[in-house]
């Protein structure tokens, strides 16, 4: 019998009937090899999503956080972790379900993750452990946090942000603030960029950048 070659195309092209086009690829994609080898083309297989595991909770993921040695997030009203060997641990359940944003500092080992719920709660976690901030020199509720050098960079009210020690998420001065000023308006969430922090808010959205070497005690100074 004589053996007919399949040609199998380089690219999707599906027609309006089907049958008409060439080959479509599903769960696969092609990629050039180059003219030296023994062929230009090859295809191969995608990777698929296969069920991890299953977080127990009244509710959706609201955050998911990865480190060297655990997976941390919050799903519902549950905060929890993920080892490596896929144990989940419940670290905390919240009173009340809301938005959460968590971010980690670059201690290595007993690295520090921030998390800041929408009620205005900062809580600081340390492997299985997660403590709730009550030090007064964080003046007002927290409404986000980012992360800038080490920094943990909190927002408060009366368009304040306040930051931590550097790498050290407990060490907070009631000094240690900044304001978005430039259109004074309550700061709604802060982000972290390429170089800079960008502070959204209500109605404006300023950049903050940090230089130790300003005049002042506070690192961060507002630019263009």
């Amino acid at each position: 019998m004589k053996t007919i070659p399949l040609n199998l195309g380089t690219g999707s092209n599906q027609t309006r009937l089907g049958y008409e086009g060439a080959a479509r690829f599903i769960n696969c994609y092609v990629e050039s090899l180059g003219e030296n080898a023994r062929t230009q083309t090859a295809i191969y297989v995608s990777e698929g999503l296969d069920p991890w595991l299953t977080v127990s909770s009244s509710g959706g993921i609201k955050w998911l956080l990865a480190t060297e040695t655990k997976l941390y997030g919050v799903a519902g009203r549950d905060v929890f972790s993920i080892d490596i060997n896929s144990v989940v641990t419940i670290l905390l359940t919240l009173a009340v379900e809301s938005r959460c944003y968590m971010v980690r500092n670059r201690r290595n080992p007993n690295t520090e993750i921030g998390l800041v719920t929408a009620t205005g709660l900062y809580y600081v976690i340390v492997g299985n452990t997660i403590t709730l901030n009550t030090d007064p020199d964080l003046q007002g509720p927290p409404s986000g946090i980012a992360v800038r050098d080490g920094l943990f960079i909190i927002p408060t009210n009366f368009n304040r942000y306040f930051i931590t020690g550097e790498d050290n998420a407990t060490s907070i001065a009631a000094t240690d603030f900044g304001r978005a000023q430039r259109n004074p308006d309550e700061i709604m969430r802060p982000m972290s960029s390429e170089i800079d922090i960008v502070l959204f808010g209500a109605n404006s959205i300023e950049w903050h950048q940090n230089q130790p070497n300003a005049i002042g005690s506070f690192p961060f100074v507002p630019i263009a």
